[in-house]
Protein backbone atom coordinates (compact mmCIF):
# COMPACT_ATOMS: atom_id res chain seq x y z
CA UNK A 1 0.00 0.00 0.00
CA UNK A 2 1.19 3.57 -0.87
CA UNK A 3 2.53 5.67 2.16
CA UNK A 4 0.27 8.38 3.74
CA UNK A 5 3.02 10.07 4.16
CA UNK A 6 3.68 13.16 2.32
CA UNK A 7 7.26 14.55 3.43
CA UNK A 8 10.00 13.24 6.20
CA UNK A 9 12.05 16.27 7.69
CA UNK A 10 15.28 15.54 9.51
CA UNK A 11 15.72 18.99 12.05
CA UNK A 12 18.27 20.13 14.46
CA UNK A 13 18.67 22.42 16.86
CA UNK A 14 22.32 23.79 17.01
CA UNK A 15 21.08 26.38 19.84
CA UNK A 16 20.27 22.80 22.20
CA UNK A 17 21.85 20.13 20.23
CA UNK A 18 18.84 18.10 19.49
CA UNK A 19 17.69 16.16 16.08
CA UNK A 20 14.55 15.69 15.66
CA UNK A 21 11.50 14.50 12.52
CA UNK A 22 9.13 16.15 11.06
CA UNK A 23 6.20 13.88 10.00
CA UNK A 24 3.96 15.08 7.57
CA UNK A 25 0.87 13.27 6.54
CA UNK A 26 -1.24 16.40 4.82
CA UNK A 27 -4.12 16.14 7.28
CA UNK A 28 -1.86 15.76 10.57
CA UNK A 29 1.81 17.00 11.23
CA UNK A 30 3.78 16.11 13.71
CA UNK A 31 7.40 16.75 15.58
CA UNK A 32 9.25 13.85 16.69
CA UNK A 33 12.69 14.66 19.28
CA UNK A 34 14.14 13.31 22.79
CA UNK A 35 15.11 15.37 25.53
CA UNK A 36 16.62 14.13 28.95
CA UNK A 37 15.29 10.44 27.84
CA UNK A 38 11.39 11.47 26.97
CA UNK A 39 10.12 10.95 24.20
CA UNK A 40 8.43 14.07 22.42
CA UNK A 41 5.78 14.17 19.79
CA UNK A 42 4.25 17.46 19.36
CA UNK A 43 1.34 18.41 16.75
CA UNK A 44 2.24 20.92 14.35
CA UNK A 45 0.10 23.24 12.24
CA UNK A 46 1.63 24.36 9.44
CA UNK A 47 1.05 25.91 5.81
CA UNK A 48 2.63 25.63 2.74
CA UNK A 49 1.87 29.76 2.52
CA UNK A 50 3.79 30.50 5.80
CA UNK A 51 7.19 31.84 4.90
CA UNK A 52 9.33 30.43 7.63
CA UNK A 53 10.74 26.82 6.52
CA UNK A 54 8.98 23.45 7.99
CA UNK A 55 12.27 22.85 9.72
CA UNK A 56 12.86 26.18 11.06
CA UNK A 57 9.34 25.98 12.36
CA UNK A 58 10.05 22.82 13.77
CA UNK A 59 13.27 23.90 15.64
CA UNK A 60 12.32 26.68 16.87
CA UNK A 61 9.58 24.88 18.84
CA UNK A 62 12.12 21.94 19.69
CA UNK A 63 14.13 24.87 21.78
CA UNK A 64 11.10 26.65 23.16
CA UNK A 65 10.00 23.17 24.86
CA UNK A 66 13.83 23.20 26.71
CA UNK A 67 13.83 26.75 27.45
CA UNK A 68 9.91 27.11 28.83
CA UNK A 69 8.40 23.80 28.98
CA UNK A 70 10.35 21.32 29.99
CA UNK A 71 10.24 19.66 33.67
CA UNK A 72 12.88 17.85 35.13
CA UNK A 73 12.85 14.65 37.13
CA UNK A 74 9.05 13.46 37.15
CA UNK A 75 7.66 10.66 38.43
CA UNK A 76 5.47 8.82 36.59
CA UNK A 77 2.05 9.12 37.67
CA UNK A 78 -1.71 8.33 36.91
CA UNK A 79 -4.62 10.24 37.92
CA UNK A 80 -8.11 9.55 37.56
CA UNK A 81 -6.93 5.91 37.90
CA UNK A 82 -8.28 2.53 38.80
CA UNK A 83 -7.42 -1.50 38.74
CA UNK A 84 -8.99 -4.07 36.42
CA UNK A 85 -8.29 -7.67 35.19
CA UNK A 86 -7.23 -7.65 31.26
CA UNK A 87 -7.41 -10.48 29.39
CA UNK A 88 -4.81 -11.51 26.82
CA UNK A 89 -4.95 -13.10 23.76
CA UNK A 90 -3.49 -16.67 25.04
CA UNK A 91 -6.43 -16.38 27.53
CA UNK A 92 -3.94 -15.50 31.11
CA UNK A 93 -5.93 -12.93 33.26
CA UNK A 94 -3.68 -9.97 35.21
CA UNK A 95 -4.34 -7.21 36.90
CA UNK A 96 -3.73 -3.88 34.73
CA UNK A 97 -3.84 -0.02 35.37
CA UNK A 98 -5.75 2.63 33.98
CA UNK A 99 -5.71 6.53 34.41
CA UNK A 100 -4.59 9.63 32.91
CA UNK A 101 -0.79 9.44 32.53
CA UNK A 102 1.83 12.22 33.07
CA UNK A 103 5.86 12.21 33.20
CA UNK A 104 6.19 8.85 31.12
CA UNK A 105 9.54 8.87 28.61
CA UNK A 106 7.20 7.84 25.96
CA UNK A 107 3.96 8.95 25.80
CA UNK A 108 2.60 12.59 26.17
CA UNK A 109 0.85 14.06 29.17
CA UNK A 110 -2.43 14.38 29.50
CA UNK A 111 -3.15 10.72 27.61
CA UNK A 112 -5.51 8.47 29.26
CA UNK A 113 -3.70 4.65 29.00
CA UNK A 114 -3.47 1.55 30.72
CA UNK A 115 -0.21 -0.10 32.07
CA UNK A 116 1.60 -3.34 31.45
CA UNK A 117 0.88 -6.59 33.81
CA UNK A 118 0.98 -5.23 37.41
CA UNK A 119 3.50 -7.23 39.12
CA UNK A 120 3.53 -5.21 42.56
CA UNK A 121 1.32 -2.61 44.60
CA UNK A 122 2.58 -1.03 47.41
CA UNK A 123 1.22 1.91 49.78
CA UNK A 124 3.05 5.05 49.73
CA UNK A 125 1.93 7.91 51.83
CA UNK A 126 -1.24 8.83 49.95
CA UNK A 127 -0.24 7.02 46.91
CA UNK A 128 -0.34 3.88 45.77
CA UNK A 129 2.68 2.33 43.88
CA UNK A 130 1.50 0.04 41.10
CA UNK A 131 5.13 -2.18 39.94
CA UNK A 132 5.33 -2.79 36.34
CA UNK A 133 8.49 -4.78 34.72
CA UNK A 134 9.81 -1.63 33.48
CA UNK A 135 8.26 1.69 35.21
CA UNK A 136 6.74 2.70 38.64
CA UNK A 137 3.24 4.48 38.12
CA UNK A 138 2.58 6.40 41.38
CA UNK A 139 -1.10 6.94 42.11
CA UNK A 140 -2.62 9.59 44.52
CA UNK A 141 -5.36 7.87 46.61
CA UNK A 142 -7.86 11.24 46.06
CA UNK A 143 -7.62 10.35 42.45
CA UNK A 144 -8.91 6.95 42.56
CA UNK A 145 -12.21 5.94 40.80
CA UNK A 146 -12.92 3.66 42.96
CA UNK A 147 -16.90 2.94 41.79
CA UNK A 148 -14.93 1.36 38.98
CA UNK A 149 -12.98 -0.95 41.18
CA UNK A 150 -16.32 -2.50 43.40
CA UNK A 151 -16.23 -6.15 41.18
CA UNK A 152 -12.94 -6.39 41.88
CA UNK A 153 -11.90 -5.01 44.90
CA UNK A 154 -9.61 -7.69 45.91
CA UNK A 155 -6.80 -5.82 43.74
CA UNK A 156 -6.60 -3.29 46.10
CA UNK A 157 -5.55 -4.24 49.43
CA UNK A 158 -7.46 -2.37 52.26
CA UNK A 159 -10.15 -1.31 49.60
CA UNK A 160 -12.72 -0.47 51.85
CA UNK A 161 -10.82 1.60 54.42
CA UNK A 162 -8.96 3.81 51.49
CA UNK A 163 -12.62 4.15 49.62
CA UNK A 164 -13.52 5.19 53.11
CA UNK A 165 -10.86 7.74 53.76
CA UNK A 166 -10.35 9.24 50.03
CA UNK A 167 -13.14 9.12 47.98
CA UNK A 168 -14.35 12.48 46.47
CA UNK A 169 -11.12 14.28 48.36
CA UNK A 170 -9.23 15.37 45.00
CA UNK A 171 -8.39 18.73 45.25
CA UNK A 172 -11.05 20.87 44.23
CA UNK A 173 -10.29 24.54 44.03
CA UNK A 174 -12.79 27.70 44.91
CA UNK A 175 -12.97 31.27 44.52
CA UNK A 176 -15.14 34.22 45.87
CA UNK A 177 -18.52 34.86 44.52
CA UNK A 178 -18.39 36.70 41.70
CA UNK A 179 -15.25 35.55 39.83
CA UNK A 180 -15.01 32.44 37.52
CA UNK A 181 -12.14 30.32 38.14
CA UNK A 182 -10.62 27.85 34.97
CA UNK A 183 -8.94 25.06 36.53
CA UNK A 184 -6.50 23.12 34.66
CA UNK A 185 -3.92 20.22 34.92
CA UNK A 186 -1.64 18.15 33.00
CA UNK A 187 -3.29 15.36 34.64
CA UNK A 188 -6.99 16.02 32.97
CA UNK A 189 -7.55 15.31 29.21
CA UNK A 190 -7.57 17.95 27.18
CA UNK A 191 -6.43 19.91 30.42
CA UNK A 192 -9.71 21.00 31.52
CA UNK A 193 -9.93 19.99 35.20
CA UNK A 194 -13.62 22.08 36.95
CA UNK A 195 -14.71 25.48 37.01
CA UNK A 196 -15.91 27.12 39.75
CA UNK A 197 -18.78 30.10 39.80
CA UNK A 198 -21.01 31.50 42.08
CA UNK A 199 -23.28 34.47 41.27
CA UNK A 200 -22.58 37.49 43.35
CA UNK A 201 -26.24 37.83 43.60
CA UNK A 202 -27.28 34.28 43.97
CA UNK A 203 -29.80 33.42 46.78
CA UNK A 204 -28.84 29.99 47.54
CA UNK A 205 -24.90 30.65 47.39
CA UNK A 206 -24.78 27.53 45.42
CA UNK A 207 -22.23 26.87 43.00
CA UNK A 208 -23.14 26.99 38.97
CA UNK A 209 -23.93 23.60 37.51
CA UNK A 210 -22.02 23.26 34.03
CA UNK A 211 -21.16 20.62 31.68
CA UNK A 212 -17.62 20.24 29.38
CA UNK A 213 -16.88 18.17 27.03
CA UNK A 214 -14.63 18.05 23.90
CA UNK A 215 -15.37 19.22 20.06
CA UNK A 216 -13.37 16.90 17.86
CA UNK A 217 -12.47 18.07 14.62
CA UNK A 218 -11.22 16.91 11.44
CA UNK A 219 -7.83 19.04 11.84
CA UNK A 220 -8.26 21.02 15.16
CA UNK A 221 -10.27 19.97 18.22
CA UNK A 222 -11.74 22.41 20.56
CA UNK A 223 -13.30 21.99 24.32
CA UNK A 224 -16.16 23.84 25.24
CA UNK A 225 -17.45 24.72 28.90
CA UNK A 226 -20.59 26.25 29.78
CA UNK A 227 -22.90 26.56 32.90
CA UNK A 228 -26.50 25.68 32.53
CA UNK A 229 -28.19 28.92 32.63
CA UNK A 230 -25.82 29.81 29.25
CA UNK A 231 -24.14 32.56 31.31
CA UNK A 232 -20.63 31.42 31.48
CA UNK A 233 -19.54 30.12 28.04
CA UNK A 234 -15.45 29.11 27.34
CA UNK A 235 -14.13 27.59 24.69
CA UNK A 236 -10.19 26.99 23.56
CA UNK A 237 -8.00 25.15 21.52
CA UNK A 238 -5.95 22.48 22.81
CA UNK A 239 -2.44 22.73 22.29
CA UNK A 240 0.66 21.00 23.49
CA UNK A 241 1.35 22.66 26.73
CA UNK A 242 -0.95 25.57 25.72
CA UNK A 243 -4.53 26.20 25.04
CA UNK A 244 -5.99 28.83 22.57
CA UNK A 245 -9.28 30.44 23.81
CA UNK A 246 -11.34 31.54 20.88
CA UNK A 247 -15.06 31.97 23.52
CA UNK A 248 -14.53 34.00 26.76
CA UNK A 249 -18.15 34.42 28.05
CA UNK A 250 -17.93 35.16 31.65
CA UNK A 251 -21.17 37.09 32.83
CA UNK A 252 -19.16 40.29 33.34
CA UNK A 253 -17.48 38.71 36.12
CA UNK A 254 -13.76 38.13 36.46
CA UNK A 255 -11.86 34.88 34.63
CA UNK A 256 -9.28 33.49 37.02
CA UNK A 257 -7.38 30.39 35.62
CA UNK A 258 -5.30 27.88 37.82
CA UNK A 259 -2.95 25.20 37.36
CA UNK A 260 -3.17 22.31 39.66
CA UNK A 261 -1.04 20.17 37.21
CA UNK A 262 3.16 19.36 37.55
CA UNK A 263 3.84 21.06 33.94
CA UNK A 264 3.88 24.19 32.90
CA UNK A 265 0.94 25.20 30.63
CA UNK A 266 0.47 28.40 29.18
CA UNK A 267 -3.16 30.34 27.98
CA UNK A 268 -3.67 32.54 25.33
CA UNK A 269 -6.61 35.08 26.42
CA UNK A 270 -8.07 37.98 25.12
CA UNK A 271 -5.53 40.07 26.79
CA UNK A 272 -2.78 37.83 25.65
CA UNK A 273 -0.35 35.31 26.73
CA UNK A 274 -0.74 33.99 30.47
CA UNK A 275 2.47 31.80 32.15
CA UNK A 276 0.71 29.55 34.93
CA UNK A 277 3.69 27.26 36.44
CA UNK A 278 2.49 24.12 38.79
CA UNK A 279 -0.14 26.09 41.68
CA UNK A 280 -0.36 29.48 39.98
CA UNK A 281 -3.58 31.26 39.93
CA UNK A 282 -3.87 34.28 38.03
CA UNK A 283 -6.30 36.97 36.74
CA UNK A 284 -6.98 37.24 33.00
CA UNK A 285 -5.64 40.55 33.20
CA UNK A 286 -3.13 42.70 31.55
CA UNK A 287 -0.65 43.08 34.32
CA UNK A 288 -0.18 39.02 34.20
CA UNK A 289 0.28 38.27 30.33
CA UNK A 290 3.89 37.73 29.19
CA UNK A 291 5.97 40.54 27.67
CA UNK A 292 7.85 38.04 25.52
CA UNK A 293 6.21 35.18 24.20
CA UNK A 294 7.51 31.64 23.93
CA UNK A 295 7.02 29.60 20.11
CA UNK A 296 4.16 27.47 21.26
CA UNK A 297 2.87 24.16 19.15
CA UNK A 298 -0.55 25.38 17.46
CA UNK A 299 -1.40 21.90 16.82
CA UNK A 300 -3.51 19.29 18.04
CA UNK A 301 -3.00 18.34 21.82
CA UNK A 302 -3.78 14.93 20.30
CA UNK A 303 -2.51 14.33 16.54
CA UNK A 304 -4.22 11.55 14.94
CA UNK A 305 -2.36 8.19 15.07
CA UNK A 306 -1.90 7.37 11.51
CA UNK A 307 -1.63 3.40 10.59
CA UNK A 308 0.48 2.50 7.23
Amino acid sequence: MESMLKQKLEVHSGKNNIDGVVLDYGFVTKLQFSWQGKEIEIGLKYSPLEKEPLEEKAAAVMDSYVEHMASDGKQIMLHWWYLEMHLSHTGREYPVGWGIVTGHPRISDATEIHTSEVCGIRKEGDEIVLLTRNNEYHCPLMYCLFAKMEDHSELLPGFDELREEYQGKWLQPTIEPGNVLLVLADFDEYYFDSLYYIPSDSATGERMDYTGWPHVGTYQDSYLIETDDNKIDLRYFPHFQNIEFYMEVTDDCPLWLENIGRSTIYANTRVGLIRLDPGDRKLVDNSNIETEKPVLPSGDLYPAGVIE
